[in-house]
């Protein structure tokens, strides 16, 4: 118990250090450059809306909420599922702030290596979860926050790729599309595959900022194809989260051989 206790605090040091860094860089007063004025820079067609990125308070607010469980929960379970989790849960936190230093560093290139590593720390994360009887708040709070990493990986190439002046072998607007369907198709394999409907929910959010993004005019309606896709694939993503959360909901319930109406997604 006094372990246990130790990695949850552990986790909370390095949860409120990367609080602190994330704001310091929002301002600019870390490198001098925030992820907002590096974002203007390097534009890109997929590029969301700045409504967009509200949905790192709710990412920082879950991610709260399950190392405060931590710490306060008698649940076994609970506990079980912290363990399993934690040393994949203290690197992610790292990689976070890594990321965060290279990206405002304007070191675009490390910082898109970087931001993969963090991917692949949160889908094993939520695979080792999809074997375990995890809690709901784990599901949605790891889940969400996978979903939004997927863009924001692809995002974050894109900006590579315009701060290099990348010689596309298509047109952009023919790129931005490929890589629009791929990223939608990606989420809702992985959230059949990892049972877990909620990365959905991220990507469904950045897709609509995408097509806020249009709507107003920041790319002077030029792209009326991209502003019509993202909204169709918002649209695909919200259906898609009921039917695949069903059904990742039965599955489970039928591998524990109990009713799927006794909970939630």
């Amino acid at each position: 118990m006094i372990r246990h206790s130790f990695k949850s605090k552990v986790l909370l040091l390095v949860f409120i250090l990367t609080i602190i860094v994330n704001y310091l860089s929002a301002t600019g007063f870390l490198t001098g450059n925030s992820q907002k004025s590096l974002s203007d820079r390097y534009q890109t067609l997929l590029t969301p809306a700045p409504l967009a990125f509200s949905i790192w308070s709710v990412i920082y607010l879950l991610t709260f909420l399950v190392i405060l469980r931590a710490i306060f929960s008698k649940s076994q379970s609970y506990q079980d599922n912290f363990a399993s989790i934690f040393p994949y849960f203290l690197g992610l936190l790292l990689v976070n702030n890594i990321w965060t230093v290279f990206f405002t560093s304007n070191l675009i290139g490390l910082s898109t290596i970087i931001i993969f590593a963090y991917c692949i720390l949160l889908v094993i994360i939520i695979k080792i979860l999809s074997k375990n009887k995890s809690k709901l708040l784990l599901r949605i709070t790891f889940g969400i926050h996978a979903g939004w990493l997927l863009v924001a990986s692809l995002v974050n190439l894109a900006v590579y790729l315009v701060k290099i002046d990348f010689n596309y072998p298509l047109p952009k607007v023919y790129i931005a599309i490929i890589a629009l369907i791929f990223i939608t198709v990606l989420s809702l394999y992985l959230a059949r595959v990892l049972q877990n409907a909620y990365l959905i929910l991220s990507v469904f959010w950045a897709w609509l900022m995408v097509f806020k993004a249009h709507l107003e005019g920041n790319f002077q309606h030029l792209y009326f194809s991209i502003q019509i896709l993202s909204l169709i694939a918002a649209i695909i993503l919200g259906v898609s989260f009921f039917i695949i959360g069903y059904y990742n909901v039965k599955e489970r319930y039928k591998q524990k051989n109990t009713s799927p109406y006794s909970r939630v997604l």
